[in-house]
């Protein structure tokens, strides 16, 4: 879907006024941005840049299963087919699947995320200075899992954990964004 969503946009670009298509997600939408870079069937559904909040990237790590049990179900309905299992993590893990054509990244999260841990994106990140893909990353010490909505959600309250970033954060993303439109 995301393929086919990508060479619509492609399609429909010229008249749209756009010449740059990019993927961005949040969390599991994250995953599915990385996806989206990295294991795409050809030119046309190529994204030209991707940015990645707070993304789960790594399904074969331990920690926050909600991506990858949402992709492949629970462990143990996999008992008796472990290699499969892991064949498959590997497979959805975006990391694996990092090539020299991989394009430009921007990605952010917090250090404080329970959800997804920053060590979970650094496989990716990692790949992406091996391969030589322009990357850009942020870890902020604060803000938790989901702070793209906390915003709204706690104003008022004094709940967002975020707010001492979030000037930056929007800066760099708009900086970055100017970029690749070059």
């Amino acid at each position: 879907d995301m393929q086919n969503a990508i060479r619509y946009c492609r399609h429909e670009a010229f008249g749209w006024g756009v010449d740059r298509i990019g993927v961005m997600g949040f969390s599991a939408g994250g995953h599915l941005a990385a996806t989206a870079a990295t294991m795409y069937t050809g030119a046309m559904p190529r994204p030209d840049f991707a940015v990645l909040i707070y993304p789960r990237v790594t399904l074969r790590r331990g920690e926050g299963n909600g991506t990858k049990h949402g992709l492949l179900g629970r462990d143990e309905t996999w008992e008796g087919r472990e290699q499969e299992h892991e064949r498959l993590l590997s497979y959805w893990s975006a990391d694996t699947h990092v090539s020299a054509d991989t394009p430009p990244c921007f990605i952010t999260l917090c250090e404080d995320d329970g959800a997804v841990h920053a060590t979970n994106v650094l496989p990716f990140y990692s790949g992406l200075v091996s391969h030589k893909v322009p990357v850009e990353m942020h870890i902020f010490p604060t803000g938790g899992h989901g702070w793209g909505f906390s915003y709204e959600k706690y104003k008022g309250e004094g709940r967002d954990n975020f707010a001492p970033y979030r000037a930056d954060f929007e800066s760099a993303l708009l900086r970055w964004l100017d970029t690749q439109s070059l």
